[in-house]
């Protein structure tokens, strides 16, 4: 399941989002090493991370596997709705149009069975 984010300047999308987090504007994501982000509440904290890769025109945002957690649907669908609804509300002048695949996709996302 990855979201696909439409957008002139995918780079500079992804620079906003890694600064506003990485400044704490956003409090909702941290972003790791790997520049891999994770849900800072602790009921969600490293079950799975979302990945980012620009590509030209859009953001693909995928979801990376916990080596501890199982990826449910459940999962999916948190990470995936919380991810989207913080685009949304902080950077939808950047965006163009959101597109989420429903079932996992073994291009990008890294799952059991997937990458």
């Amino acid at each position: 399941m990855a979201i696909y984010i439409r957008t002139h300047n995918p780079q500079r999308l992804l620079d906003s989002i890694n600064k506003a987090i990485d400044n704490r504007d956003i409090v909702t994501w941290s972003r790791d090493d790997e520049g891999d982000y994770t849900i800072e509440r602790e009921q969600w904290k490293f079950n799975a991370w979302m990945r980012p890769r620009t590509e030209e025109g859009r953001l693909i945002v995928a979801i990376v596997q916990s080596r501890k957690y199982p990826l449910t649907t459940e999962l999916y669908g948190v990470y995936h709705g919380r991810f989207v609804s913080t685009i949304v509300a902080h950077f939808s002048n950047q965006i163009t149009h959101i597109e989420i695949s429903p079932n996992p996709d073994s291009e990008y996302d890294v799952f059991e069975g997937g990458n």
